[in-house]
């Protein structure tokens, strides 16, 4: 179980005996966590091919800190995937789902 905590640009994350502090103003606090977390998560990106939040370099951090990471690029989506492709959304968290 996993419960956020959130104070101005931080969310603090608490799992078990863990808590852990992500500044929602950079990247950085997030690196270190997945880090950490390594061979513990499996994760799937979805990103808006559009998106001019979620950059190339942020993708092959993602990839460094989990290797195992999947990514999905939407075509004619920004970042925000659930407004502007929704249907096609929707088939993608099915095909995750569906794989678990």
């Amino acid at each position: 179980m996993c419960f956020e905590n959130k104070k101005g640009n931080v969310v603090y994350l608490e799992s078990g005996f863990d808590k852990e502090k992500i500044d929602l103003q950079s990247f950085e606090s997030l690196w270190r966590l997945l880090e950490k977390r390594r061979g513990e998560l499996d994760l799937t990106l979805v990103k808006g091919s559009l998106s001019d939040v979620v950059n190339e370099q942020d993708v092959f951090k993602l990839k460094q800190c989990i290797p195992s990471t999947e990514i999905i690029q939407v075509e004619n989506a920004n970042h925000a995937v659930q407004s502007d492709q929704p249907v096609k959304l929707a088939e993608i968290l099915n095909q995750i789902l569906n794989k678990r």
